[in-house]
């Protein structure tokens, strides 16, 4: 008489291939997690940096008149250094007292210059170092004189 044999369970084999197939897929998620990690980081910073050229921007546009923003073009540029880059320093009413002929070499800064006759040009540029390569976001603002 003949013996049926009855295979339960699976083989060494068949486990080590599902293994395997399971380790592949879970390798390709933490690697699209690591990259969505960094580019949140990368976007946090920009976030930042633009609202402090935003705020510094809007703030030095309202409260400073034309005569006083004219006068700011007599040096090629200014800046702001890292120490006062902050975005609760930037909305306060004397921006203008931030503000510094020279910059730190190697820290972030936002670079402030001022052009035109009629109608003035600030050119506001941040500069600053995010894993090892240096970034720069640039913006303009303008203020004329209607008299």
């Amino acid at each position: 008489m003949w013996k049926l044999r009855i295979k339960k369970g699976f083989t060494l084999v068949e486990t080590v291939i599902a293994l395997s197939i399971f380790a592949l897929i879970m390798a390709s998620v933490f690697s699209v997690e690591a990259v969505s990690v960094n580019e949140r980081a990368i976007n946090r910073k920009l976030d930042y940096y633009i609202d402090c050229m935003e705020a510094a921007s809007s703030t030095i546009i309202a409260n400073n008149g034309y005569d006083t923003l004219k006068s700011l073009s007599s040096a090629s540029q200014w800046y702001i250094n890292e120490d006062n880059l902050k975005f609760e320093a930037l909305t306060s009413s004397n921006v203008i007292s931030l503000l510094e002929t020279s910059t730190t070499s190697g820290s972030s800064n936002m670079k402030i210059q001022v052009s035109g006759s009629k109608v003035l040009i600030i050119t506001f540029q941040i500069n600053f170092t995010f894993k090892g390569k240096v970034e720069s976001i640039t913006h303009e603002a303008y203020k004329g004189n209607y008299n």
